[in-house]
């Protein structure tokens, strides 16, 4: 029986309602239940009496149970932190992983038909895993220092990496047999991309240069001088008509492919350009930047026309779904964020265990899955479409 039934039967009495304000609760207005009789003097003293001893018990309640806030930590920096950290509630989980993790993947992409992954990193070797079965198929040895980049032709057949032995590789995906090497850059190779008929190929190398080579000769074609430091990241058109790069020198740029001159130059990050990648109509680009933001440029004016904000800290990759409709990035704060491309709004936060370093994010060809790689963590997919 409700304690109000129970006190309105004992005492004989109609129970009404009355409002009580009390400064202690900080502004909170209680409701208690007014109980009237005929010749109520004594119901009021009996009221007055109950109301003193529930009074009573909260700030006894408060002496022996004190509430915990910030002070209760005695301003203790570490449990002030540990208590934020506490209350994170977690994104969504992934829905594999592929590899053991425990070293530092510089890079990895989906073969086409998405049922393989290549990856490569800090052991110099690149690895070749089955999506479905999670395990490796075969490694490619060859470098003799650490990969940056990993790519794959558009036929699904050769795949193209970067080192920092300054050389880019080609290699038959099929055998695991190196084909060519490209040499040339007096620096590590950064990043490499494949046009698309697969006819040439651009590295982008820490010698401020990147490089057009033609793929089946292993030949120079020429160079895209203009940065001043640095080149991290290099993408070419969907109409294999422009070059694009990123810099440490805080900018990106548009080349024109056969005169190797620039073509738009953009200017806006306040911090080293990490990535670079085309929307797949070409008209607009994608940059990702140690200033903590992804932009997205025009490419017909090199105006910044929409600006992703969320990451606390350097964004290290970005990179578009198929259809463009989305953006994934990843960043040194340990999370991958999925963005609306048009809004700029932020749609999801995935996290990895221990907010490990991300190096590469990206879509798999049919949109279901984001892949992300990078320091102690293994291979890792996430579910895009929930």
């Amino acid at each position: 029986m409700p304690m109000s039934t129970m006190l309105q039967k004992f005492f004989n009495c109609d129970q009404r309602e009355f409002r009580l304000n009390i400064p202690a609760l900080n502004g909170h207005t209680c409701n208690i239940p007014r109980f009237e009789q005929a010749g109520g003097k004594m119901l009021h003293n009996l009221r007055n009496k109950f109301l003193i001893t529930f009074v009573a018990g909260i700030l006894l309640f408060g002496v022996f149970y004190p509430l915990e806030t910030p002070n209760s930590l005695g301003d203790n920096p570490e449990a002030l932190a540990a208590t934020a950290s506490s209350s994170f509630i977690p994104g969504p989980t992934p829905v594999m992983t592929i590899g053991q993790g425990g070293t530092l993947i510089q890079s990895a992409v989906f073969t086409p038909d998405g049922k393989n992954v290549l990856s490569a990193g800090e052991d110099e070797n690149v690895h070749l895993w089955d999506v479905a079965t999670r395990h490796e198929i075969r490694v490619f040895t060859g470098h003799s220092a650490p990969i940056f980049s990993v790519a794959v032709s558009p036929d699904g057949k050769y795949a193209l990496t970067g080192s920092s032995d300054n050389t880019a590789r080609l290699w038959d995906i099929g055998t695991g047999q190196e084909l060519k090497d490209f040499i040339g850059h007096t620096g590590i190779v950064m990043s490499v991309a494949f046009s698309p008929d697969g006819k040439d190929i651009v590295t982008g190398s820490t010698d401020s240069t990147a490089r057009l080579w033609d793929t089946n000769t292993g030949q120079e074609v020429g160079q895209f001088i203009g940065h001043s430091s640095s080149i991290n990241s290099v993408a070419i058109s969907p109409d294999g008509k422009y070059v694009l790069t990123g810099s440490d020198d805080n900018t990106a740029r548009l080349w024109d492919i056969k005169t190797f001159k620039t073509t738009v130059t953009f200017v806006g990050h306040t911090d080293l350009v990490r990535s670079v990648a085309f929307l797949p109509s070409g008209d607009f680009v994608l940059t990702a930047s140690g200033d903590s933001t992804i932009r997205l440029w025009k490419v017909s004016t090199g105006q910044e026309i929409q600006r992703f904000t969320g990451h606390r800290g350097p964004v290290i990759a970005a990179s578009f779904a198929p259809s463009g409709a989305a953006v994934v990035s990843g960043g040194k704060d340990g999370t991958v964020r999925l963005w609306n491309t048009v809004s700029g709004e932020e749609i999801q936060e995935f996290r990895t265990p221990d907010d490990d370093l991300i190096f590469a994010v990206e879509f798999s060809p049919d949109s279901k899955y984001i892949l992300a790689v990078g320091e102690n963590f293994p291979i890792t997919l996430w579910d895009a479409e929930q």
